[in-house]
């Protein structure tokens, strides 16, 4: 699933419990029971701690973007939410209905499951090593576990990617797209060119990117 399907999916959620289940999700790798059963002391900024996990562990460490923590701890100040009770009180039933729901919105079947999965996907297409992405965000023991959860390779994506790797054309006046992050210098001289640094919006499997325009100096 790409991401801009998941983005355009949570962005267009207005319900603020409702949006933070579903980033949890897509963004922290995190089945939708240890979303349920998520209380505030498990909150550690960044850090959810997650009590009693599927793997038999005392308790696992799901990781999530600084932003999101901040509007999850905002929404449990908001609420006043005790250290120890449920941040979400909403059933099971009623949680997938909120993902299935979610899905509505942009005509598709939208399962918890799918969430978790774009969150291991998007983590490996973006570069983070598999081995990462087993312990850290699906926090596997077996790897050969995790490789079954990565989605296929769509077409489009196969083509973002070969065109990263083997379509830097030096040729002036020629686009090229580049994962590389779009803060450095707006351009500079390399052998005889220059690069422009633009941003590049598609964002090849990346949270951010640039074009690079080559030009004659």
């Amino acid at each position: 699933m790409e991401k801009e399907t998941i983005d355009e999916i949570i962005f267009r959620t207005q319900n603020q419990r409702n949006r933070l289940m579903l980033e949890l999700m897509a963004r922290g790798g995190m089945r939708i029971g240890e979303v349920l059963n998520l209380r505030p002391s498990d909150i550690e900024g960044g850090r959810i701690i997650i009590q009693s996990p599927k793997s038999g562990r005392q308790t696992e460490v799901a990781f999530i973007p600084q932003k999101l923590a901040h509007r999850l701890s905002e929404y449990i100040r908001q609420k006043g939410s005790k250290p120890n009770e449920r941040i979400f009180f909403i059933s099971y039933p009623a949680a997938r209905m909120v993902v299935k729901k979610a899905g509505e919105l942009v005509g598709i079947n939208l399962k918890p499951h799918d969430l978790r999965r774009h969150a291991a996907t998007y983590a490996s297409r973006s570069g983070m090593p598999i081995e990462i992405v087993s312990k850290v965000v699906l926090r596997h023991s077996n790897l050969a576990t995790t490789q079954r959860y990565l989605g296929k390779v769509t077409d489009l994506e196969a083509m973002r990617w070969i065109e990263n790797l083997h379509g830097c054309d030096s040729e002036a006046g020629v686009a090229l797209l580049c994962p590389r992050p779009a803060s450095q210098g707006m351009k500079k001289s390399e052998n005889g060119l220059v690069v422009h640094r633009l941003f590049d919006p598609i964002r090849i499997g990346m949270e951010s990117g640039e074009v690079l325009l080559l030009t004659r100096d």
